[in-house]
């Protein structure tokens, strides 16, 4: 099977995204083509970092407009301009079926904020450039398909945003894109709780009552096998080989990703799902104080790049289905 080209953002410049998407242009998963945006400064940069000639990445790289002088290990005006067009860019190439998904290296929300971009991340960005009404951060890791209500607020705020119609849309949200997106069908889903003890009966909080379990009882209705609200550690105990396929929801981002991190480490990538294109991204940060220093690893890029290959794979089956049934034809970015 030939290769298929997937479209890799540069992230912060002030980050290691230069120096991981430099590694993975390098030296790319089996069966992907890498073509990476962001300035030509950045990788140049980055590809020093790696100990890679950055001349042998220029037929690689789809240059983006932005600053060349970025200060590195910080956040910066510069690296969050830096990190947007690249994303513009790529986003406009995925559109246009130039690529055949997007991985996306980690931006910095500080850099995001100091170049004015009004989205905390790239999941509400992504959404806007796209045109999508309703998106969800999915985390995959061995055995879990796991979806957060809430993304990048404070904590805060998440009491007011768990609603019976809240977390029943991001059940369907998730119940669908395991089918649709990931070629996953019949998969459980089990809602987290929020309230410590589950509430304690309504003692610690009425959320689990009020909220969450009648959600539940809405998805069932709907056919979902969902169930819930569980603890926590019950829903995200981690899987052995063989064991059967899961999703979760989480409600709020911590929730679920200070557990995940700490089972799976860089074993984990965030999918993007309710998106017209592909993106994968690492489950991991900037990380500036790694910059330069050899020891950021690329296993996360690496990973994100491999779900990528596989997701676009279930789209274009999905694709060609319709096509047979005579729903139009469409250019493969491969």
């Amino acid at each position: 099977m030939s290769s298929i080209v997937i479209g890799v953002t540069l992230g912060d410049p002030g980050g290691i995204g230069p120096e991981l998407a430099a590694r993975v242009a390098d030296d790319p998963p089996a069966g992907v083509s890498p073509l990476l945006f962001g300035t030509e400064a950045a990788l140049e940069q980055g590809a020093v970092r790696a100990g890679i000639d950055a001349a042998a990445l220029a037929d690689r790289l789809r240059p983006c407009p932005g600053p060349s002088d970025v200060p590195v290990g910080e956040p910066s005006r510069a690296a969050g301009e830096c990190a947007l067009e690249a994303i513009r860019t790529a986003v406009e190439c995925a559109q246009r079926r130039e690529i055949a998904a997007l991985v996306t290296a980690p931006i910095c929300k500080a850099s995001f904020a100091l170049a004015g971009v009004d989205h905390p991340g790239h999941t509400e960005l992504l959404a806007k450039l796209c045109g999508a009404d309703r998106v969800g951060m999915v985390f995959v890791a061995q055995g879990l398909r796991v979806a957060l209500l809430t993304t990048h607020i404070s904590v805060a705020e998440v009491p007011e945003r768990v609603s019976k119609g809240s977390v029943l849309g991001c059940i369907r949200l998730l119940h669908g894109a395991l089918e649709s997106e990931f070629g996953e069908r019949d998969v459980p889903i089990r809602v987290a709780g929020l309230n410590p003890h589950l509430g304690e009966r309504g003692l610690f909080g009425r959320e689990e009552i009020d909220s969450i379990a009648p959600a539940v009882e809405a998805a069932r209705n709907q056919g979902i096998q969902a169930s819930g609200p569980d603890r926590i550690e019950e829903v995200l105990a981690p899987s052995g080989v063989g064991t059967p396929l899961r999703g979760v929801v989480a409600l709020y981002h911590d929730q679920a990703l200070a557990p995940l991190k700490m089972i799976h480490g860089l074993d984990m990538v965030n999918v993007t799902v309710g998106l017209p294109i592909v993106r994968t991204s690492p489950d991991h940060g900037t990380a500036f104080e790694l910059v330069g220093s050899g020891r950021a690893s690329v296993a996360g890029m690496s990973l994100a790049m491999e779900w990528a290959k596989r997701l676009h794979r279930v789209r274009e089956a999905r694709r060609a289905g319709r096509e047979r049934a005579g729903h139009g034809t469409g250019n493969l970015a491969q």
